[in-house]
């Protein structure tokens, strides 16, 4: 064969049994139609489902991202003169170190905190301050890099996605343009 007569299916891995078979046949029979098309439909929604709980996670994660900043933006505004950070009448600025503690966030503690009972270390020193934004930073940096993980997975879904719509088009146009050929040679 030539190179101009090439199939560009030839180059490309086929594992679906049902696709092996829809490219040996240049006509599919009612019931390979409708497993054909059952096929598509059943991992259209396994992808879309797949691309909705990725989509629900990204969301998830870019809000604690948005607590993250919102933190950090909290401790600047609340930075003395000195350089040292006083949140011991900051109700909510303690809540909220409470919350980034529990996402992975390392925070100073009181050195009369307990595992029953843990408490916040109020009173930072410049040290003390410093190394907890940059905690904060690394926590956002990993939480970015996780996200831009799963816009990768995303887009293979999407990919993945776009070859099932493209088979399933192929197949019905397959199948309609065969039915119009026995039509037609039954008319004439």
């Amino acid at each position: 064969m030539s190179d101009a007569q090439t199939n560009p299916i030839d180059d490309i891995a086929i594992n679906d049994p049902l696709m092996v078979a829809r490219m040996n046949s240049t006509v599919l029979d009612g019931p390979v139609l409708v497993e054909a098309v059952k096929f598509y439909a059943i991992h259209g929604n396994r992808i879309k489902n797949e691309m909705n709980q990725i989509g629900a996670e990204s969301h998830h994660r870019q809000d604690k991202v948005k607590f993250l900043n919102g933190l950090m933006q909290d401790i600047t505004d609340l930075i003395d003169t000195k350089e040292t950070l006083d949140i011991s009448k900051n109700l909510a600025l303690q809540d909220k170190l409470n919350q980034a503690r529990s996402l992975g966030v390392r925070v100073p503690m009181d050195p009369k905190s307990t595992d029953e009972k843990p408490l916040i270390k109020t009173n930072l020193t410049v040290s003390e301050r410093d190394k907890l934004v940059k905690s904060i930073e690394i926590s956002i940096d990993e939480m970015d890099k996780d996200g831009k993980i799963q816009m990768q997975k995303m887009q293979v879904l999407i990919q993945e996605s776009d070859r099932y719509l493209a088979l399933a088009h192929t197949t019905l146009k397959d199948e309609k343009e065969s039915k119009r050929n026995n039509t037609a040679g039954m008319k004439g």
